[in-house]
């Protein structure tokens, strides 16, 4: 057994202490003060305290606790770039993966970890975990061959797991052998405390429990198997304060709490304190007419009595207090790193251990499956646009559909970012190529006739322009081409109109099956100039048109006109019956007013354009209007179009009449510019 680090207080106690770095000067001075501070919260919480009321005392204890923990602020640390080793472990066990399980969220852990923790949310970032749990290939196959020895010794260590409880001394023989694959194995040795402890055999058990917190002294398991461990030997006061350090360090004041109870118990009810830590009767005698118990029993009036018989209760609490802050101050300001107990093989390490299986490239943004199989995001979004299911296994990917969508997988990013960085940024580079080469080009959506400033919602269900939408949001852009289309069975240079609308994403709004419903609105008309095809669906070269400007001579006339037609507009509007009215309303919005700077837009006022979208003109009449650079003409293709409806007396169900076509208009209105 080691002997005992130096105490602050007293060095009487025998009992093997934890092995922390020792305090930089600077963190020594910041000790002492922050150490006057917590004597006035320890006074407070002693004050408040009945000793005939456990329950009351022991919640004490961990408030002092907690509060010495968060007086505590660690040293300010130098950044380490990032090793091979870093992301291998478990954030739970810290011990190399066994089976692991890749959440949504993009976090990796041991799927053993998971289903022992109570609270079925990720351990890092608190995000409720799927139902089905399936360890992540990849993964496993990186680390069987990266560390065979470390994922061997967590095998081993599983398997122990499962006999400890019934079999201790067949746990004991595969800690052993787990322990001659890794011997640095903290949750090995934690694991062999515990089975040691079950067998009664506390020495072996202790020495164990302090090799733990010398390999991992921030691990607060260890300094729990520690504090079972000397509680056992009947160290009362040790076991307490290695129980304050774990509750200090990891918060986990429920697990701990039935073994602090007994101990301070214990310690009140039995004359076995030292005596470096015994306070005076006169502390005791002050505190027995205060109590935070609800009410005083008699039973607690008989106790009290007792005590004050026997002269026991000396009350150690504050200065247990004041030990377990000074053992976590120096712990946090050490700043201590765990000891390295992985070895990699950094030869082992190759370029194709991180191909993508569906593009055969490094993998880039690496998503992880509900089934446990990794590919790079885009192309198994592209997989998932024309089939639900896993493109390896065939497992029904709908449910990852519907919440969409996981988060990169941090574990195969962080590695091949460490172990590989030249290659990761030639991956990188790859695809912020990729990017501008998309950017360069417009995508087109060939569909209908939209117009400036006017919504257009729509709902998109084709693979193809699943992957376009998908690209423009990503992209940051989320605005894309909308194209009429004019020959279904023409060829790419005939096939949509030569003038359209660019529209801009709003919201985007994916379903279960991976269809999506946009609302879109229309920002500015263009020409096409050059088209082009990508991954399936049109691309364009495009040039913006605007209006050209008002002649100064015709300036009155226009504005005569416009205000003419507005009016004339919204009366005819309003004649319309509800139902429709109501239709329309839904689907455009209200008709717009006129802005007070129509003459210097680009495209015009916004509410020619939404009566354009509900008046029922024909595809080519529409796409005319669209071309034309004139307000004043398309201002006189409104007014005509509106006497041409009254004068056939299509009221009110103007959707139900066959839609104007341009060789139908009145006086055959010239659209082009």
């Amino acid at each position: 057994m080691e002997a005992a680090t130096e105490e602050p207080r007293s060095s009487r106690n025998k009992c093997v202490s934890a092995n922390v770095s020792v305090t930089s000067p600077n963190s020594v001075v910041r000790s002492q003060s922050t150490r006057s501070k917590l004597s006035s919260v320890t006074v407070d919480i002693i004050n408040s305290i009945s000793p005939g009321c456990s329950k009351a005392l022991t919640s004490a204890f961990l408030v002092g606790v907690g509060k010495a923990s968060e007086a505590s602020t660690p040293a300010p640390t130098e950044q380490v770039p990032p090793t091979p080793t870093d992301c291998l472990a478990c954030h739970v066990c810290g011990c190399a993966f066994y089976r692991p399980v890749t959440l949504p969220c993009g976090h990796t852990f041991c799927k053993g970890c998971l289903q022992k923790d109570a609270s079925k949310c990720c351990p890092d970032c608190g995000q409720k975990l799927p139902a089905r749990l399936e360890t992540n290939v990849l993964i496993k196959t990186l680390l069987e061959k990266w560390c065979p020895a470390q994922t061997s010794s967590s095998r081993l260590l599983e398997e122990g797991n499962r006999l400890i409880k019934d079999h201790p001394e067949e746990a004991i023989v595969k800690f052993k052998d787990a322990l001659a694959a890794a011997p640095n194995n903290h949750a090995v040795l934690c694991s062999r405390s515990h089975a040691y402890y079950q067998l009664n055999m506390l020495q072996e058990s202790l020495a164990d429990a302090d090799l733990v917190i010398r390999i991992k002294p921030q691990w607060s398991k260890g300094y729990y198997r520690r504090g079972m461990a000397l509680s056992a030997l009947g160290h009362n006061e040790e076991a307490l304060i290695s129980f304050g350090i774990c509750i200090a360090l990891d918060n986990n004041v429920y697990a701990v709490k039935p073994d602090v109870t007994r101990l301070l118990q214990r310690l009140f009810q039995n004359n076995n304190l030292s005596k470096g830590l015994r306070c005076s009767l006169s502390l005791v005698n002050n505190n027995l007419n205060t109590s935070d118990c609800e009410g005083n029993s008699s039973e607690d009036d008989d106790y009290i009595q007792n005590m004050k018989q026997t002269q026991v209760s000396k009350l150690p609490v504050h200065l247990l207090l004041d030990r377990i802050f000074y053992e976590v101050e120096k712990i946090k300001d050490s700043g201590a790193k765990s000891t390295s107990q992985f070895v990699v093989d950094l030869s082992a390490v190759e370029p194709a251990d991180f191909d993508c299986i569906l593009c055969c490239r490094t993998l880039w943004r690496p998503i992880t499956t509900p089934c446990g199989h990794t590919y790079c995001s885009m192309c198994l979004e592209r997989c998932l646009d024309y089939r639900s299911t896993c493109p390896l296994c065939m497992t029904s990917l709908a449910d990852y559909l519907s919440v969409h969508r996981a988060q990169v997988t941090e574990f195969v990013e962080r590695a091949l970012l460490a172990a590989l960085p030249s290659l990761y940024a030639a991956r990188m580079l790859l695809h912020t190529q990729e990017v501008l080469a998309l950017e360069a080009d417009t995508p087109v959506f060939v569909c209908t006739t939209a117009f400036p400033s006017i919504s257009c919602p729509l709902f998109v269900f084709e693979p193809r322009y699943r992957l376009m939408v998908r690209r423009c949001v990503e992209s940051g852009t989320r605005q894309f081409a909308m194209a009429a289309c004019v020959n279904q069975l023409g060829t790419n240079k005939s096939r949509y109109a030569d003038f359209g609308t660019m529209l801009e994403i709003k919201d985007w709004v994916l379903l279960a099956d991976g269809c999506s419903i946009l609302s879109t609105v229309g920002v500015r008309r263009f020409q096409v100039m050059s088209r082009g095809e990508k991954d399936g669906y049109d691309t364009a070269r495009v040039q913006y048109i605007s209006d050209t400007p008002i002649p100064a001579h015709r300036y009155n006339d226009v504005c005569e006109l416009h205000d003419f037609v507005y009016r004339k507009g919204r009366r005819w509007f309003n004649e319309l019956s509800s139902s429709l009215q109501t239709e329309i309303l839904r689907t455009f919005g209200r008709m717009p007013s006129a802005e007070p700077d129509w003459v210097t837009l680009g495209d015009g006022p916004s509410w020619t354009w939404w009566l354009l979208a509900i008046l029922p003109l024909g595809q080519q009449l529409q796409v005319g209007i669209l071309r034309t650079t004139c307000l004043e003409k398309r201002l006189k293709v409104i007014a005509k179009t509106l006497d041409h409806l009254v004068q056939c007396q299509q009221y009110p169900g103007v959707s139900r009449h066959k839609p104007i076509k341009r060789s139908e208009e009145p006086s055959a209105v010239e659209t082009n510019s």
